[in-house]
């Protein structure tokens, strides 16, 4: 399945919720902190072989 344009099998979530704060929850600035969506784009097999040639034709 496509999602705009990026196939389903490359996208996954996962929920941290209280086990894993960036802040001190103890207050409202902590808790604002920690009410976030962290989003890690990672590149395929394909798009590290494709960056690897052109690195070497910029040579």
């Amino acid at each position: 399945m496509l999602l705009q344009g990026v196939d389903g099998n490359r996208m996954s979530t996962v929920g941290k919720g209280i086990h894993e704060p960036i802040a001190d929850n103890n207050t409202i600035e902590g808790r604002l902190q920690n009410r976030r969506v962290e989003i890690f784009i990672l590149p395929n097999e394909k798009m590290i072989e494709e960056a690897q040639r052109e690195a070497e034709t910029a040579r």
